[in-house]
């Protein structure tokens, strides 16, 4: 027997269409091949296409009596069914479900899948002889491709297995069939449920079918589940499964599962009592309706929990006749439920009944208390959880002072130990302080935990220095100032800028250095010089502040360099020469005298000569020469000196 169904939907067109071909080979036939196209070098089997049956057949209208999902399969076949969406997408989706459908019914029903011309039976074999089949679209046009099915087939017999792991819940009435099908749905289209009354005789009592399926959340899925009714409790049923192969063969049964309905349990436990004396104990006490027979009641069991849809702990469990109990450790809040128990295994609760003791004590305090600012002024704090089984949460209080009294900032009870604030970073005070404190059910509060205390982020440059004076001397610039009146201060900087561009830092104090006065012993003459302090706090926030700008320009000027006196003895004549310094030399004045005669004038030279010829000279003489430059802007050098035996 050869089952196949179409690869797609458009392979199940044209096989409507053209209907199918099947074409046999022996297995030496087959392999002798070696690769070759086998079209046409078999056994044609059919000498017709098979093709599903013709549109008035009598066996459609029986098949739909039967089961009026072959009326779907007829109409699909024979009637215009396409999907009218313009949607692509929707009109696959459709196509393809249709599809799906269309095959179902015939791994369902065995006649369905002959009606469709999908079923063919071989019954001119030779025992003990391997056969190939080859299946293909018949007289299919050469422009059309379409690949061909291929099967091998031997005489050994078939063997089905029998589903297992079959167990059954017996309820009121009813039952939940549960068995693994992960070793026999391959090979079974769906399964038979099958029932008896003596364990002998089994009646099939689904007439649909039972087949497997899964969603997309169930891809590891392996069981089935059948549920039926029958109409005694109190009565032994068997039942047992069979699986229903492709060709239409019942496998054979599994294992035999049996159990009697029972009637429903609802005798719920209802609670009489609740109380405290001392409140630290609490006494349930219960009684349920009339029971027609007690011996169905096996016993209670006392569950607690600390909210009414929480998860709920054992408390105890009691005998069928103890109907109070007393709680030696019960909680701040107690929902009790009394749940009581049958012999059959089945259990009927009581509605929760709230208990909740006296607090008068405070939650303990929270510790370690911690945080940081960020240069946003976002603070976020932690500390400790508390353990306290009524605890409710905490509040946050802040202060900019210990002096000061701590102010809540936490707009409601936090439940978590964690709080994230916002604070100002443009003010002059420096630090801020939290505390924090607990609060349990009944509002009571905790003490305040030890403060915290949390250093703001310095944006605010410190308070610059004050200019108090600044002028220059023949040799150097001094100048004064008022220090900061900030108390953070980490550095104090001195910068000096020329009119030349060049910048050269002069000092540099710490904060606590108390310096107010600075001599400059490098300016160059005729040069402008800017000075600037800079001050930087701790939070390397910085303030400057520039002195006026000064020319150094002082009345005397430093002496000339490298005077010297050459004598010429056969000339009799003294050259006297100097370098010429850096501003410009209106004249220079030459003296001139005998040692320990007075010192007279003696030349003025122009500015722009740097040497001078004594010709006034005496052999025998020791002559003392001193020279000065006068400058332009009025200024002069020192006198320098030079001595010489002529």
């Amino acid at each position: 027997m050869l089952r196949w169904v179409p690869a797609n939907t458009e392979t199940w067109k044209l096989g409507n269409k053209y209907g199918y071909e099947i074409e046999r080979f022996t297995a030496d036939e087959y392999l002798d091949l070696k690769g070759q196209d086998p079209t046409g070098k078999g056994t044609i089997l059919n000498s017709n296409p098979i093709l599903p049956l013709a549109k008035n057949d009598s066996t459609w209208n029986k098949l739909i009596r039967e089961d009026k999902i072959n009326a779907f399969v007829y109409q699909s076949i024979y009637e215009n069914t396409n999907s009218t969406s313009s949607d692509p997408a929707k009109r696959k989706l459709e196509e393809q479900t249709k599809f799906g459908l269309i095959l179902k019914a015939c791994d369902v029903s065995l006649n369905t899948a002959k009606a469709h011309g999908l079923f063919f039976v071989d019954k001119n074999i030779v025992r003990g002889q391997i056969y190939f089949y080859r299946i293909r679209i018949a007289n299919l046009p050469a422009e059309i491709k379409c690949n061909p099915g291929i099967a091998t087939a031997d005489e050994k017999i078939s063997v089905l297995k029998s589903p297992n792991k079959l167990c059954g819940d017996f309820r009121n009435r009813k039952v939940a069939l549960t068995f693994d099908v992960a070793t026999t749905r391959e090979e079974f289209a769906g399964y038979i449920i099958e029932r008896s009354e003596d364990s002998i005789h089994f009646e099939r009592i689904n007439s649909t079918l039972l087949t497997f399926t899964h969603s997309q959340y169930e891809q590891n899925k392996t069981e089935v589940v059948f549920q039926d009714t029958f109409p005694l409790n109190h009565k032994t049923y068997w039942y047992r499964v069979r699986g229903y192969s492709y060709f239409g063969f019942a496998g054979p049964p599994s294992s035999t599962v049996k159990g009697k309905g029972r009637d429903e349990w609802n005798y719920y436990p209802e609670i009489d009592t609740l109380f405290s004396i001392d409140n630290k104990q609490v006494k349930l006490k219960w009684h349920i309706p009339p029971m027609k027979d007690s011996s169905y009641l096996k016993g209670f069991v006392v569950l607690c929990a600390t909210k009414s849809d929480g998860h709920y702990e054992n408390k105890n469990s009691l005998g069928k006749n103890i109907f109070e109990f007393n709680d030696d450790k019960p909680l701040f809040v107690n929902y009790y439920i009394i749940c009581a128990l049958s012999t059959e295994g089945d259990s009927a609760f009581s509605f929760p009944y709230l208990f909740q003791l006296k607090d008068n004590e405070p939650p303990p305090i929270p510790e370690n208390l911690a945080g940081t600012v960020d240069t946003n002024g976002i603070v976020r704090l932690s500390w400790n959880r508390v353990s306290a089984v009524d605890l409710k949460g905490y509040r946050v209080f802040r202060s900019n002072s210990l002096k000061e009294e701590f102010y809540e900032v936490s707009d409601s009870i936090l439940p978590e130990n964690i709080f994230i604030d916002t604070i100002a970073i443009k003010t002059l005070t420096r630090d801020v302080f939290y505390c924090v404190r607990s609060v349990d059910k009944m509002y009571n509060n905790s003490k305040n935990a030890p403060p915290c205390k949390l250093k703001r982020p310095d944006k605010i440059p410190p308070v610059p220095i004050v200019v108090k004076t600044i002028f220059h001397s023949d040799t150097t610039i001094d100048f004064s100032w008022i220090n900061s009146s900030s108390d953070d201060i980490r550095c104090m900087e001195l910068i000096r800028k020329s009119s030349l561009g060049e910048t050269q830092k002069l000092g540099n104090w710490n904060g606590k250095d108390t310096v107010q006065h600075f001599t400059d012993f490098s300016a160059t003459i005729g040069l402008d010089y800017s000075y600037f302090i800079i001050l930087t706090d701790s939070s390397e926030n910085s303030s400057t502040t520039n002195f006026p700008t000064i020319h150094f320009q002082p009345r005397i000027n430093p002496a000339l360099k490298n005077l010297s006196a050459v004598p010429d003895f056969e000339k009799r004549i003294i050259t006297l020469s100097w370098d010429a310094p850096q501003q410009k030399v209106d004249r220079y004045i030459i003296y001139k005298s005998k040692v320990e005669e007075p010192l007279r004038e003696w030349k003025t030279i122009d500015g722009n000569k740097v040497s001078i010829i004594d010709k006034e000279l005496y052999p025998g003489n020791t002559y003392v020469y001193k020279v000065k430059a006068i400058m332009k802007s009025g200024a002069e050098t020192k006198l320098v000196m030079v001595q010489l035996v002529f």
